[in-house]
């Protein structure tokens, strides 16, 4: 799975910048069930766009929400999980 990113605070040709490295810094840092783990960190400075490549995981979460309606057991046990991450971020 990836994650394409536009680097609208990076002027181009600038160079990579603290506030990106520590962002990317923190990414790898994080360790957590609910968290897909980072594996691979592509900067392509021409085009100032930021790939991440993370673990494969199945089907992206996007693509259940769009494609399907859920039983609110399996919406709250979705719930749950991002609320986890984001906790485990935020800390």
């Amino acid at each position: 799975m990836c994650r394409s990113v536009e680097l609208d605070y990076v002027d181009r040709g600038e160079g990579v910048c603290y506030r990106l490295l520590r962002s990317v810094s923190c990414l790898q840092q994080l360790h957590h069930d609910n968290i897909l783990p980072l594996q691979l960190v592509n900067l392509d400075a021409s085009t100032n766009r930021l790939t991440l490549f993370y673990a494969d995981a199945g089907t992206p979460l996007e693509t259940v929400l769009q494609t399907q309606q859920l039983p609110i057991y399996q919406a709250k046990d979705i719930l749950r999980q991002v609320l986890r991450a984001l906790a485990h971020c935020h800390c």
